[in-house]
């Protein structure tokens, strides 16, 4: 195996003092590969649909966008994925991500600015108040990398109210009377049309409510409509008093949905698995992930995408193995890491990755365990 031009001692000295079986050929030691320190971004075919729509909603100008997804579903890698490649094909656009939060209930409130560079590492983060703090970020962003036109990522754009709608149109006219063009894309969880209104009212403290009698006999409840009409009264009252009902928001702007999925079939795998194998580090290099961790197996021919099927039924059978099942792509990474250094240990020529050694890989993700709290909730709750 031909050694990379630019490994260096100090990096292959480091690599000696990791519990392993690190080799001088390694350009770096394994526990410093972006696998190991997980900073790393796998393409999964969701999230290419999404840079497409991306793409297209640039192409066509449409501003206001909807991402939803369950939770673990990798909505913040999902933004940096699409910000390194379309920051690449469209040098011309910045991208920039404000995370909201449950103080933020009142609109464009407290939350964290960060850009990115055009090769997607995020730089920041900025510390926000406000929405005219947003758009003095934006216009400094602006005037800095000279990117008139700009995709806002909202994240958790859950916890927003609706009068952020009105806050973000007033930013945009706001940048556009400046030259500056925004798309604005809320990233959150569930639906934006399914979300529950009671859950989304998590952040309304219980006021008691102040009920007016004129010659009333007052008596306790009786019946279970007078149970109802109460607990409807705690749903329904307000505090402060006229901040009105904390719901989903909704951009009038022209907004469109996408919903970001899972893993959910042995093709979903195969394609995220293929990047593994194909991706490399050092970038430029001929070391890619699965060569760098199993260097003698693949030298002998071992891909991982080979082993999607086997790495699926796992899934299946350690889930509830019905049609519906999806793996969250943090679950998958998880499995991935701990496949490939498990894996590290035991490289040789003729290494095999049979369905135990990937059911040991999705144990150690944490997977089962969601899955099972996952099943006892809906028993409990559902």
């Amino acid at each position: 195996m031909q050694k990379p031009e630019n490994i260096s001692a100090d990096k292959e000295q480091a690599g000696s003092q990791w519990p392993g079986r690190d080799t001088p050929d390694r350009p770096c030691s394994i526990g410093d590969h972006p696998v190991s320190m997980g900073i790393y971004h796998c393409p999964t075919v969701m999230l290419e649909e999404l840079t497409a729509c991306v793409t297209a909603w640039i192409d066509t100008g449409v501003e206001g966008a909807v991402i939803s997804s369950p939770p673990g579903s990798g909505k913040t890698h999902a933004t940096r994925w699409v910000s390194q490649h379309l920051g690449q094909q469209f040098p011309e656009v910045g991208f920039a991500r404000v995370s909201a939060s449950a103080s933020s209930v009142s609109g464009l409130g407290v939350g964290t600015f960060t850009t990115f560079s055009r090769d997607g590492e995020p730089v920041g983060p900025i510390f926000i108040k406000n929405g005219g703090m947003l758009q003095k970020s934006l216009e400094d962003f602006a005037d800095r990398t000279g990117q008139r036109t700009i995709v806002l990522w909202i994240d958790d754009a859950h916890f927003l109210t609706t009068s952020a709608d009105d806050k973000l149109r007033r930013v945009k006219d706001e940048l556009k009377n400046k030259a500056i063009r925004l798309f604005v894309f809320l990233v959150e969880q569930g639906s934006v049309h399914g979300l529950n209104e009671k859950l989304a009212s998590f952040s309304s403290e219980i006021a008691p409510t102040s009920i007016a009698v004129d010659e009333f006999q007052f008596s306790g409840l009786h019946s279970v409509s007078d149970i109802e009409t109460s607990l409807d009264a705690f749903d329904e009252t307000l505090f402060p008093i006229g901040s009105g009902p904390v719901t989903p928001i909704e951009p009038s702007f022209g907004a469109v949905e996408f919903e970001l999925r899972g893993l959910r079939s042995a093709i979903d795998i195969e394609h995220s698995l293929n990047a593994i194998d194909t991706t490399c580090f050092p970038s430029g290099s001929n070391w890619s992930f699965t060569q760098f961790f199993l260097p003698q197996a693949y030298q002998n021919g071992l891909r991982l995408k080979t082993h999607a099927a086997a790495l699926w039924r796992v899934f299946l059978e350690e889930g509830d193995g019905g049609d519906e099942t999806e793996v969250q792509i943090l679950y998958f990474l998880r499995a991935v890491e701990c496949a490939l250094i498990n894996g590290a240990e035991l490289d040789c020529a003729d290494l095999v990755l049979d369905e135990e050694f990937w059911r040991a890989a999705v144990l150690q993700s944490g997977w089962v365990n969601s899955q099972n709290f996952q099943r006892s909730f809906l028993r409990s709750y559902g």
